[in-house]
């Protein structure tokens, strides 16, 4: 595509890494030409390694028997991204990356005797896996037929991501695929975009995580952002829990163990990749029949057609109500054991707020606990506890565009209870609304909105050069532009 970087309208390329699904494609389009599993298999190469030199630097060599000795102060367990117990200076050398349906053809290495990891390029919604990461933007690339070096990219990193991850993007952009103008865009400024807003409270139900996010005028709220653990790969696991039992306590035989290339070596795959590709037929089965109650505490009934689910193996199970309300567990209350234990701060001195008329209340300061946000939290509460955070002048707007966003946003009814909970906590001069796009459009807001910014003749200012990367560096342009 042509760029003309002075015009009216310029083709970037627009690229949104997710936990689950990676989307990718042209500034100005209406909907991405890529569309990557962001799981990817790993085969590594059981021969050659790189090892860690006498002056630091990585050097690739062949593996001895040395290499494979365990120390006996080393811990017994497996590395996450290695398929056998190695000394820690060595990373083995990755043979060949797994595009598509890994399951199946992660199944078909271990029937041939090799192995197979499954990585994952966030970490509970952490940019993490950086040869990951790299790796799906050159089979983007190779998808659409460009390279950065054409046009510009734009890449979308999550809302709280940290200067030094947004730093080793520009990076991995600019050092990596030789791009000659990159931007980075946080996902929650992105989907308000999207949904056609500059502010709003923007809530995002990703497979990792689950985050709520102030916006205002386009800029991120660092401080009223709250994230939980409690994302779609949450559900699956309750899901799964609820799907074993039914089945008297034996775990689903997945759809790659019943075809000719698992069958003989299911039994023989690592715990890791057995739980991936089961949860892939429990993901299946939420998606179908998962609905949330429009209201808490309200029933849901089960219709005709939906009864029964049929597992891959031909395994008929009886789906209940609790298997259908699985997605409820966004919006679930925090367990007490489920909220890790925290050392103890000193309490702060906070000033109170009237929350109805926006002013300070005609009180002395009171000594308040510290806020911990705990690792996993109700989605009403997240929201709630956002609000809080951010100025009372803004309150009342962002309220009023609650947007939705997210393929964990996509179940029925989670518009409407999150109305109705939000609703039931907030003081009586205030009112929600929630914008809930079309379910193509919270799938896909992030990359939508990144196609909008791209395109617009006043954003082409905005792009960071290949030059000026080169005279200040990443960090000091990080803390620069978008500290």
């Amino acid at each position: 595509m042509s760029v003309a970087m002075g015009g009216d309208e310029t083709g970037g390329f627009v690229g949104d890494v997710g936990t689950a699904v990676s989307k990718f494609g042209f500034g100005g389009e209406d909907a991405p030409k890529g569309v990557l599993s962001s799981r990817l298999g790993c085969v590594f190469d059981q021969n050659q390694a790189y090892v860690k030199g006498s002056n630091g630097v990585p050097l690739l060599r062949e593996l001895t028997a040395e290499d494979y000795a365990v120390p006996d102060d080393y811990p017994a367990r497996l590395h996450t991204r290695s398929p056998f117990v190695a000394p820690p200076q060595n990373q083995q050398c990755v043979a060949k990356w797994l595009h598509g349906d890994v399951s199946s053809l992660g199944a078909a290495r271990f029937d041939k005797g090799e192995s197979c990891v499954v990585r994952s390029p966030l970490v509970d919604g952490e940019l993490d896996d950086w040869d990951t990461i790299e790796e799906l933007w050159r089979e983007a690339f190779e998808r659409a037929k460009t390279t950065g070096e054409e046009q510009p990219v734009l890449a979308a990193t999550p809302s709280d991501a940290t200067p030094k991850h947004r730093a080793q993007y520009l990076e991995l952009l600019f050092e990596t695929f030789g791009c000659r103008a990159a931007y980075l865009a946080r996902n929650a400024t992105l989907a308000a975009f999207a949904a056609g807003r500059a502010s709003g409270l923007v809530v995002d139900c990703g497979a990792g995580t689950t985050s709520v996010v102030p916006v205002v005028d386009g800029y991120v709220l660092m401080k009223g952002i709250r994230t939980s653990k409690r994302g779609g790969d949450h559900v699956d696991a309750h899901a799964h829990d609820l799907l074993t039992k039914l089945c008297g306590g034996t775990e689903p035989v997945p759809r790659a163990a019943v075809r000719r290339e698992g069958r003989k070596t299911y039994e023989s795959w690592p715990e890791a990749f057995r739980k991936f590709t089961q949860r892939e037929t429990v993901r299946d089965l939420k998606e179908s029949y998962g609905v949330i109650p429009k209201k808490w505490g309200l029933a849901v009934g089960l219709k005709e057609d939906k009864r029964q689910f049929f597992l891959p193996d031909g395994t008929v199970v009886d789906v209940t109500t609790d298997l259908v309300r699985a997605p409820e567990q966004l919006f679930e209350g925090v367990e007490e054991e489920e909220v890790p234990v925290k050392k103890e701060e000193e309490p702060s001195i906070k000033v109170v707020r009237d929350a109805r008329v926006g002013q300070r209340a005609l009180q002395p300061p009171q000594i308040m606990p510290p806020v911990n946000d705990p690792v996993v939290a109700a989605l009403p509460e997240m929201v709630k506890g956002s609000l809080e955070r951010v100025d009372v002048d803004v309150r009342k707007d962002l309220l009023l565009n609650i947007v939705l966003s997210g393929g964990g946003s996509c179940a029925p009814g989670t518009a409407e209870r999150l109305h109705s909970d939000v609703a039931l906590s907030l003081c009586a001069p205030f009112k929600a609304k929630i914008v809930a796009p079309a379910a193509f459009e919270r799938k896909f807001g992030v990359w939508i909105g990144g196609s909008i910014l791209s395109s617009l003749g006043s954003f082409q200012q905005m792009w960071l050069s290949k030059k000026e990367y080169d005279d200040d560096g990443p960090t000091r342009l990080v803390e620069g532009r978008w500290g």
